[in-house]
């Protein structure tokens, strides 16, 4: 897909899906990506409609790639990895994001550069594995609407030296067992704030970490 705009009001089914240049996609009925969906533009696009989208998984690729997602109430399932390995940021003002793999650091916020989720509305569900914030590199992940429900929050992963930002300023964050975590057992700068709105649990958890 490069530029304009894909309408889908009935069944597609791909193998993958590749953006290379700012397309909008809208989906008012079923996309199935049995692949990666990659995203390799270097602007803004969008991603919505009132269907269901699932797909095997998403990777962010290029610096100034930014997914703005939810418009409609979309549902989008992705079944594995979700990274991001650039400067990214990916924007959710409604509808549900489910990730549903359970392999560990599947879910890297910030895998290859500053990689940004900001949860503005909708429904947020990472219930089978932690959502990785700081995947080797500087990632954020901020609250700020809608209801983000993990099986944890951990930061870094390995060895590895990260910079990870938790933000909740409003709306509500459940935490299931996990908790919130230093992942890594390399000299990671983590910084947890809790401004706003309310963190809720799914399970007992702990945190090993600091927050303001």
């Amino acid at each position: 897909s490069a530029g304009g705009t894909l309408l889908v009001n009935g069944i597609l089914n791909a193998t993958s899906f590749s953006s290379s240049w700012n397309p909008t996609v809208t989906v008012n009925g079923t996309m199935t990506v049995a692949g990666n969906w990659l995203y390799s533009i270097y602007a803004t696009t969008t991603l919505g409609g009132q269907g269901t989208i699932s797909i095997g998984s998403m990777t962010l690729q290029n610096a100034s790639t930014s997914v703005n997602f939810g418009s409609g109430g979309t549902t989008l399932s992705i079944a594995g990895t979700f990274a991001m390995n650039s400067t990214n940021t990916f924007t959710q003002s409604a509808g549900t994001v489910n990730m549903n793999s359970a392999a560990a650091d599947d879910v890297r916020i910030g895998s290859g550069g500053t990689g940004t989720y900001a949860l503005n509305g909708g429904t947020y569900n990472a219930l089978n594995a932690a959502t990785t914030i700081a995947y080797g590199n500087t990632g954020i992940f901020t609250v700020a609407g809608g209801t983000a429900n993990v099986a944890g929050m951990k930061f870094g992963t390995g060895a590895s030296t990260a910079t990870g930002t938790l933000n909740l300023n409003s709306g509500r964050l459940n935490v299931g067992a996990g908790g919130i975590t230093d992942g890594s057992t390399g000299a990671n700068t983590i910084n947890v704030s809790l401004a706003g709105g309310t963190l809720g649990s799914l399970a007992a958890w702990t945190s090993n970490l600091n927050s303001t």
